[in-house]
């Protein structure tokens, strides 16, 4: 540990000695994105992260890439059109990380099919390609065992994509990186530094050792997500973030056991919920509520959100009769939403919002789905200090050649760009690629021990892995193989008994 933070330290000195461009401060997706394109076009990019990186929301969505078929329903169709047309470029170029999956709508009414029927019409013009099509009420029992039948006339199906969200930061941040940009995280930014009342350079903090490093810069990006109302506080910015919570159950598949999304109104406020497949797990999300804890604490499923998924779930699978002993884990996220003062957070607006006020940069607001629209969006505030950035495209994921032509090796091509063919050629070495029970590859521990970053034990378990919140008791089971691993990586005895009973801690605490 002593050898990486003198590498942590090396790295601060060279920003000082050779200031960035720029400095983000957030490492979600938002951040990530920025410090993407940004360094593609040719500019020095430190990007900060004052946890992990996704410790935030970006690792807590509800994995979709989506278009987002509600926000026809309440009024934001701009969104709609702008999501569409990303999930579709974004499905071409990232074949693998970013999956096609079928979303079936249960028709109960006669009114409600007239309504998806415009709707899903309006999904189509939008991606520019016919997709939905129904289904009868049959089909719709055959799809799925158990769905409630009393009322059932048919369905509709259409499609839009699924992801690891993790995963893409974590690809977007390899590329960033790759081009020349320099990550960290556990390095919180504690203040910018104004003069002339403009930014003219930041005061970091490294988490691991203590120590606070001053880096002159010109432009702060804040990509902060809930949090950016901290940043703007300091040039005296008006407060913009609604802070919402959402919340997730997650169930063995064989408990509830679909391969395709089911979309449905809840039963008591006709909100919208999702019922979801995902790396061998059942999940139902989600929640809208606003969010009044701290920033720097994990956001946690609070008893009345269980019991509202919990019912979701049974008012559309009667027979399964699903309870409390049958959750395996959950997580919560929460939503940067900039408020228009709305009394429904569901009816808040979910498109972004940037602004640049003396050298502060807000980017917020948004979706998943949009991450590279909003940096290019954002980069080209800055046009008029960086040459580079005038007329800026976004950049096209390129993703390397494989020797296998296979879903395994596709998705790797896609998940872990330029390292994908290392990882590739030691899974031939590999007789048991996968954690027991699990689609999660062994290879995948060794190489983010290695490659991406990893502090703490959560951020191996719940963030690269996902082992965390698709396994009982956050993967105790697998624990053991992980300590191995840990331990040939370079971490002590005594630090990894210290970050595993941290992490037991943090299991019971925030995702049981």
């Amino acid at each position: 540990m002593n050898e990486w933070k003198e590498q942590r330290r090396a790295v601060f000195e060279k920003m000082k000695q050779h200031p960035p461009d720029l400095v983000i401060a957030g490492g979600g997706v938002t951040g990530a994105g920025i410090a993407r394109e940004a360094a593609l076009a040719g500019l020095k990019v430190l990007l900060v992260e004052s946890m992990d990186f996704g410790w935030g929301s970006s690792s807590c969505s509800s994995k979709l890439v989506h278009g987002g078929l509600r926000y026809l329903q309440s009024g934001q169709p701009g969104v709609t059109y702008r999501s569409v047309r990303e999930r579709e470029a974004l499905m071409k170029e990232l074949p693998g990380l970013i999956r096609p999956l079928d979303f079936v709508l249960p028709v109960y009414s006669t009114k409600n099919r007239v309504l998806f029927k415009v709707g899903l019409m309006v999904y189509d013009i939008f991606a520019g390609k016919s997709y939905h099509h129904s289904v009868s009420a049959q089909a719709m029992k055959d799809a799925f065992v158990g769905l409630k039948s009393a009322n059932l006339l048919g369905g509709y199906v259409y499609y839009d994509a699924q992801t690891d969200d993790m995963r893409l930061v974590m690809r977007i941040l390899h590329d960033a990186e790759n081009a020349g940009a320099t990550i960290m995280n556990y390095a919180p930014l504690v203040e910018p530094l104004l003069e002339g009342g403009g930014v003219k350079g930041v005061k970091i903090q490294d988490r691991i050792d203590g120590t606070e490093h001053v880096i002159p810069c010109s432009v702060l990006v804040n990509a902060t997500g809930a949090n950016v109302d901290q940043l703007r506080k300091t040039l005296g910015l008006p407060k913009l973030i609604r802070p919402l919570r959402g919340s997730h159950l997650v169930f063995k598949n064989e408990r509830l056991p679909v391969t395709k999304a089911l979309a449905f109104s809840h039963p008591v406020d006709r909100r919208n919920v999702f019922l979801l497949p995902w790396l061998g797990v059942t999940f139902v999300g989600t929640t809208d509520l606003d969010h009044d804890a701290p920033a720097d604490t994990l956001p946690v499923i609070s008893d009345a959100e269980r019991r509202y998924l919990l019912e979701a779930v049974n008012a559309m699978f009667p027979d399964a009769k699903i309870t409390e002993a049958d959750v395996i884990s959950t997580w919560s996220g929460v939503r940067p939403v900039v408020s228009s003062g709305a009394k429904d957070p569901s009816k808040e607006s979910r498109d972004m919002f940037i602004d640049l006020d003396r050298g502060l940069l807000t980017v917020t607001g948004g979706k998943l789905t949009t991450f590279r629209n909003e940096a290019i969006h954002a980069l080209a505030k800055l046009d008029g200090i960086f040459p580079a950035l005038k007329g800026l495209r976004p950049r096209p994921f390129a993703n390397p050649a494989m020797k296998q032509n296979t879903e395994l090796s596709r998705y790797l091509s896609a998940a872990y760009g330029a390292d994908a063919a290392g990882l590739e050629s030691r899974l031939e070495q590999e007789p048991s690629p996968f954690f027991a029970g699990t689609q999660i590859l062994k290879e995948a521990a060794r190489y983010a021990l290695e490659r991406e970053w990893v502090v703490h034990l959560d951020d191996l378990m719940i963030r690269r892995l996902r082992l965390g919140i698709l396994l009982p008791e956050g993967g105790r089971a697998v624990l053991g193989e992980i300590r191995t691993m840990c331990l040939k990586a370079g971490w002590s005895e005594d630090y990894y008994a210290q970050e595993e009973q941290r992490y037991k801690d943090l299991i019971a605490k925030s995702y049981s």
